[in-house]
Formats: structure tokens, sequence, C-alpha cells
């Protein structure tokens, strides 16, 4: 071990680990952010991230890196059968990855069925101690796809099998232990950047409401009501993805007031402290085709962002979701739980003009990022890797 890793932490004592994930950058989304950010600072030594190939990267992977499986289908559809025919030759390049590094955990990584299968199996062959990751329910979440029977049968044998569950949140949590019985254990997003207390500047008094992410199935419709709100007040809306303007339209969006924009993580954590109002919204039951249990649990990874970006926060979504619990809890911003774009109107409105109301919400949203706290997470993270953790069978 060289000088560089030698004063880093080791993610287990007991020995290597394996972590399945079907995300891990350059691959983007909010479970590559998630991982990345829990194994900051481990020693990469320590354990290897089992992956898929990124067709778009030329560039060779690190030593700790290990490819189950190449992807190059661009239909999401098509790329999903591919991942489904080659499980069996991934599990088997898992397990002999696994002997190789004389593994002692495989951690399976969800959302993706293939991955988590692929878990799985191999950890019944070779006999180590399964650790699950769910960031989004398993049958719930898939119950409206080809893969809804197989989904439930997987999710109740990871349940059965796993030393140890976490979860994304504690609305994952609570979801599970009344609707199944089952005792997990919440570990969420973490938030790695060293940060100091943003406080809320009136002086930024533009006209603007700011979305960072993806718009699908899960907050399309939402997202569509506050675009109509802000137009009908001539304030602009900026969505940072790489969406073209052409898709927004397909799916209804009015696109007149809508800016699009994409940030790097830095530029992307300082344009947040630059925003009048920050979005986040998930559709209701009735409007997606996403199953209700995975709506309500849904805790958007950008939250944690806008929590630390010192600016007003605008909640759109049903009454009784983990989201709207969690800003009402801790008073961090206003949460509009009727479809109704005059609601929506009045709440734009209120955080453009009560300051010291907002400088209150902003103050509480920092005091909220102590649940996201690096130090703690990546702690509790660490914990599960002792011998103490045995398989279920």
């Amino acid at each position: 071990m060289d000088g560089q890793t030698s004063n880093l932490r080791k993610l287990s004592e007991e020995g290597h680990v394996v972590i399945v994930t079907a995300f891990y950058p350059p691959i983007p989304g909010g479970t590559s952010v998630i991982i990345k950010n829990i194994l900051k600072n481990i020693d990469p030594e320590s354990y290897t991230v089992a992956t898929i190939s990124p067709s778009f990267s030329k560039a060779s992977p690190a030593p700790n890196i290990a490819y189950l499986m190449n992807t190059f289908v661009w239909s999401s559809r098509l790329n999903g059968y591919w991942k489904e025919w080659h499980i069996g030759a991934a599990v088997q390049r898992l397990v002999r990855l696994c002997k190789a590094k004389k593994a002692k955990y495989i951690v399976g990584v969800y959302p993706d069925y293939a991955f988590l299968k692929i878990a799985y199996e191999a950890a019944k062959i070779t006999g180590l101690p399964l650790i699950s990751y769910l960031h989004d329910t398993v049958a719930e979440g898939l119950a409206h796809s080809k893969l809804a029977d197989k989904a439930k049968e997987l999710q109740d044998q990871v349940f059965q099998y796993s030393a140890h569950t976490f979860v994304m949140s504690e609305g994952m949590k609570d979801l599970y232990r009344e609707k199944y019985n089952l005792e997990v254990d919440a570990l969420e997003h973490t938030y790695p950047e060293t940060s100091e207390e943003v406080h809320f500047d009136p002086r930024i008094k533009g006209s603007n409401i700011f979305w960072g992410g993806a718009i699908y199935s899960i907050n399309q419709n939402a997202v569509k009501r506050v675009v109509r709100a802000a137009t009908a007040l001539e304030t602009k809306v900026e969505i940072a993805s790489k969406a073209k303007k052409a898709a927004l339209e397909k799916m209804g969006l009015p696109t007149e007031y809508i800016e699009l924009s994409f940030y790097n993580r830095e530029a992307y954590l300082q344009a947040l402290q630059k925003q009048q109002i920050l979005l986040l919204a998930l559709d209701w039951p009735d409007e997606s085709k996403m199953h209700r249990d995975e709506l309500a649990t849904i805790f958007p990874t950008k939250t944690i962002e806008y929590l630390h970006a010192g600016r007003p926060i605008l909640v759109h979504c049903p009454e009784d979701y983990f989201l709207a619990r969690f800003i009402r809890q801790y008073n961090c911003g206003i949460v509009v739980t009727e479809r109704s774009e005059e609601k929506l109107k009045a709440a734009i409105d209120q955080l453009k003009s009560s300051d010291a109301a907002v400088a209150e919400m902003v103050a509480n949203a920092y005091k909220a990022t102590s649940v996201f706290n690096h130090a703690r997470l990546q702690d509790k993270f660490i914990s599960v890797f002792k011998s103490s953790a045995q398989c279920v069978e």
C-alpha cells in the first residue's frame, strides 16, 4: 500500500468488500453520486466496485473497478432485456471476483433489478454475507413493469437472506415496518463536502424557480403545474438537466419561460445559492404509473443539496408523502399539497416577499442537514462489516 492510501480508513477490518451496483461514475445519476459519496476517504484497496462498463468512456478502469457486463443499447427497454440475458454470466464473473479478492462481504445496491439479483445469487453461491442497500422500493417500484412478479420474488429472497438491509430514508424504513413487519436501517444520502452554513440573502431578488435533475414519470405532472403557475406570474423556471425543450413540450410543459442548463457538481452547488426558489415535486398516485408506496417514500437526492444552499424551498406533492412530512417536520420550506395552480402561485409569491419567514426556513434547513452528515453515515455504513453480521438462511 502506498503512502497516499495508508492513512485512509478501511471499509472493513475483516477483509475485502465487493460492492455490486449498476450505477457508478462516470455513469451519471443519483445512485452514482450516493455510492461515490459514501466511499469518500475510504482506502480503495479495501473494496472493489463491480459495475457496468460505460460504453461512452474509453478510459481504463481504476484497479478497484471490475466490469460484470457491457451495456451499449440506448433504448432503456432493450437495455433491460440485455441485462437480464447476461445475469447468469455476470453472477459467475462476480463469484470469480469474490474468490480472487478473498472477499468477506457483498453489498448489493438497488435500484437495478439485474444487479441486485446478481449480488444475491453470488452471495448464495459463495456463502458470503449480503448487505443490501435499497435506494428505492423493489416490488413497489417495479409493480408497473414486466418484472413485477420477479421483483416481488427477489425482494422476498433479499429480505430473508441479507445480513443487513439499508434503505435510503426513514420513509422507506416506516413502509417496510408497517407493510412487511421488517426492521431495516436508514442510511441516507450523504453530503461529503465541507459545508459552512449559508445564510439567506434577501438581496437575491431574481424572478426564477430552479429545478435540478430529470423530469419523468414520478414528477412530470407536478412539475407541469408549477411551471404553469410560474408562467402565469411571468417567473422563469431553470431546469438543470440534459433534457431538450422538444422532450419537455412532448410532456405538455409550457416552455416559454423555461431555461435549460447543465453544471458539473461544484458549479451546481454554487448555482443553487443564486436561485430565488428551489423546487421539489412528486406526482400524485392517480397521475403516475408508479406504485403509490414508491412515490410516497421517494426522497430526491437533490433535496440535500437544496438544504445547504441558503435559498427557500417549494415542495409540491401529496400530504402523506415522506418528502412533505420531512419538510414540515423541520419547517424548512413551503409545502403545497393541493393540485391547485392558484395555491402554487400564492406559495411562490410568499417565498418572494416574506424575507423574515424565509430566513427562518433557511436556518431550519441547515439544521436539518445534520441528518445527512457524511461522517455519521459513513461510520454507520462501516459498522456493519464485522464478523457479527451473519446471513439468514
